[in-house]
């Protein structure tokens, strides 16, 4: 099987939890014509967290920045995994073996479908795109 994984970038925006904090974060991508490819969302207490994997990670960032957003970028790792019970378990099995750090991960799915695409974002994510490649493989 071909490389199950894409090595990327996430954007995130951590700022006070605001009602229609996210819609606003989301309208100055889709005014840019960006598209929002998975993403998460939280908050806890009075602030609130966006994790944007975007079709032009360069263009979302100055978007967001220029709307007074502040955006920090990490290396992110997208592995199209089966969609089955157990595919979570195996992965972050693997990657706690390998001893790689899982800072964040969120997932897309489309339920009933095959797949399903897990962001990764971790202490190493060459090694982590190896490893799920690996499992995949």
């Amino acid at each position: 099987m071909a490389n199950a994984t894409q090595k990327t970038s996430e954007l995130l925006i951590v700022t006070r939890n605001e009602r229609g904090s996210l819609a606003r974060a989301a309208a100055s991508l889709a005014q840019g014509n960006v598209n929002i490819e998975c993403y998460t969302s939280y908050d806890w207490g009075n602030e609130s967290a966006f994790r944007f994997v975007t079709s032009n990670n360069k263009k979302a960032r100055e978007l967001l920045t220029k709307a007074g957003w502040n955006v920090q970028e990490s290396p992110t790792v997208l592995w199209n995994a089966p969609n089955k019970p157990g595919t979570l378990r195996k992965a972050t099995s693997a990657l706690a073996e390998m001893k790689i750090d899982i800072y964040a991960s969120y997932t897309a799915t489309e339920p009933g479908g095959d797949t399903c695409t897990i962001a990764f974002t971790t202490s190493n994510p060459e090694k982590t795109a190896d490893t799920l490649n690996k499992i995949t493989g």
